[in-house]
């Protein structure tokens, strides 16, 4: 989501973590494209163990582990636009 001290437009569509459970609720393999405006606004990449939705980590946890539990035996794909090469 969008944070105070970060400019960015305002788009009123919620982050992938907040909006995956009004994806339909059968599927056999998911897709995910993202890390644009991450990488576009400047947010902070944290550490692989974050587990609050403040950093990019810590929002990829939710999103993966509620994919996960929505579609256990769906294929999960991630793209990113950008390669996360030191932080």
């Amino acid at each position: 989501p969008k944070v105070d001290d970060i400019p960015a437009w305002e788009t009123g569509i919620a982050s992938f973590y907040e909006r995956y459970t009004l994806l339909e609720d059968d599927a056999d393999v998911i897709i995910v494209f993202g890390c644009v405006n991450d990488w576009t606004t400047g947010r902070e990449l944290g550490t692989i163990t974050d587990a609050g939705t403040d950093t990019f980590y810590g929002a990829m946890r939710a999103l993966c582990n509620g994919l996960k539990e929505k579609y256990p035996d769906a294929q999960i794909f991630f793209f990113s636009s950008r390669p996360f090469i030191g932080s």
